[in-house]
């Protein structure tokens, strides 16, 4: 398909900026759009890419003024850029109604006039197909097993005896529905099958991926709730109760019996153990294994998971392990060495008092905030100068630096990577009765001095952070010493 701009606004119910006859037949990101494409632009950080892309037109949510390119401004990109994707997609032919002549159907079967039933399929005694459904080729329907209206099995889908599907579910190629869980007990020296006689009950809308599977209750029933979407490879065992509209992605793994409630998150490769309550909106990060029980609304990271911002204090205590243990060898070392000066055993009595001294002392040291000033002379510079200038609720705002990794970023300091954010940060901050400060590089500084935001801003002292010179500036005016000297 191939339209004009201006025949595309219509569609998105768009503001068209710029020149509505420019012809586009494909829609893609800012790197990689042609001539004939419209690209998309959801954050400040790809406005700079937008100069350098050979796209016709882009959608943004705010007219760009520096753009050259004519412009779809909309209220909501990613509502728009699902409809652009849905009017350039490929045209693909769509399954006709009724039963493929190799589809091999068992008694008592109810299939809708208007549901599509592909090669070899096998529908066993007492399914029911409902108005519209596709059945891809190839897939199995189990006895007494339910499809609804309007859903779409891909090919080799597999649904177990006694299963229901609701109204509008998606489900792709290769996954299995309503399997024999794993479960087993131990008699007599052997593995025995614990038998599986529930059910497994997805409500409407639900979206399933590639290659999923989703095993039957041992009794009762393993509930996927309305509007949840599950993404490729996903492990969902017996007796799970996941929530309305939860989002799992690829490879996540959840044990028996545990419960979602509605809107949770669960990123890629999540683990969850059997038995576990997950409240409503939690978010997991990608790669956590959740042991325990949930309250709502928390997020979490980690194995075990914990919430997000302690896990990442542990991370980065972790990082400085390998340094605070070769600076435990050495004061080790020492030690020893004082240790051989003792000229014999029998002031044995003042050598022990010694040494319990200076573990004392180690210990000390590192729970002090010397330990700070002597193993990151950097981080701790910046922090000083924090709490020089810090007179209420004034927001810092550092370049990120190789030198500032293990920065302790409280509830007002924060690192930046990208300086041009700073014109936002002011209005943001000044929105908010707050000051802002930089401390950034000099290279950075000639970046600023390109913006707007430069001309709010007053020179406050300059620091050196191992060989490299920064510069504090704010938006508190009262402090105004001298413009830096660049």
């Amino acid at each position: 398909m191939r339209l004009s701009l201006k025949e595309l606004s219509y569609h998105l119910e768009a503001e068209l900026v710029g020149d509505g006859l420019v012809q586009i037949d494909a829609v893609g990101p800012v790197k990689t759009a042609g001539s004939d494409t419209i690209t998309f632009i959801t954050d400040e950080k790809h406005r700079t890419e937008l100069e350098k892309s050979e796209a016709a037109a882009v959608i943004s949510d705010k007219r760009i003024k520096a753009c050259r390119k004519p412009q779809l401004v909309v209220k909501n990109v990613n509502e728009a850029l699902i409809k652009v994707l849905n009017i350039f997609a490929p045209a693909l032919k769509a399954p006709q109604a009724g039963i493929d002549p190799t589809a091999r159907i068992g008694q008592n079967v109810k299939i809708a006039q208007t549901a599509s039933v592909g090669p070899y399929v096998v529908i066993e005694d007492g399914v029911e197909i409902g108005d519209e459904s596709i059945i891809g080729s190839c897939c199995r329907l189990g006895q007494n097993s339910k499809i609804s209206r309007n859903c779409r099995l891909d090919s080799n889908v597999v649904i177990y005896h006694n299963c229901t599907i609701g109204n509008n579910v998606i489900i792709q190629a290769n996954t299995t529905i309503g399997s024999t869980g794993f479960g087993y007990f131990f008699i007599e020296g052997s593995h025995r099958l614990i038998p599986h006689n529930g059910t497994v009950v997805i409500e409407d809308f639900v979206e399933i991926g590639a290659c999923c599977c989703i095993d039957r209750a041992k009794f009762g029933e393993t509930r996927i709730g309305a509007g949840t979407k599950i993404d490729n490879l996903v492990q969902i065992a017996h007796n799970v109760h996941i929530g309305r509209c939860c989002l799992i992605a690829g490879m996540v793994g959840i044990a028996g019996s545990s419960r979602l409630g509605d809107g949770v998150v669960l990123a890629g490769q999540v683990g969850v153990v059997d038995n576990v309550e997950i409240g409503d909106g939690v978010m997991a990060g990608g790669q956590s294994m959740v042991s325990h029980n949930i309250p709502s609304g928390q997020k979490l990271f980690g194995s075990p998971a914990v919430e997000r911002s302690e896990a990442f204090k542990m991370i980065g205590m972790t990082r400085r392990l390998p340094k605070m243990y070769e600076q435990l060898k050495e004061l080790g070392r020492r030690i020893e060495n004082l240790e051989g000066t003792v000229e014999s055993h029998r002031r044995l009595w003042w050598v022990m008092p010694t040494t319990a001294a200076a573990a004392v002392f180690i210990l000390a040291f590192f729970l002090s905030p010397l330990s700070r000033y002597v193993l990151d002379p950097h981080e701790y510079k910046i922090e000083q100068i924090v709490r020089q200038y810090q007179d209420g609720d004034d927001n810092f705002y550092v370049s990120s630096s190789s030198r500032l990794e293990d920065l302790h970023s409280g509830k007002t300091v924060f690192v930046i990577t990208d300086i041009a954010q700073a014109e936002e940060i002011i209005a943001a901050n000044q929105a908010l009765s707050k000051d802002s400060f930089f401390i950034i590089s000099y290279k950075d500084l000639d970046r600023l001095r390109r913006s707007k935001a430069f001309e709010q801003l007053s020179f406050i002292t300059e620091v050196d952070v191992e060989g490299t010179e920064l510069i504090v500036l704010s938006t508190e005016k009262q402090r105004i010493i001298s413009k830096p000297k660049v």
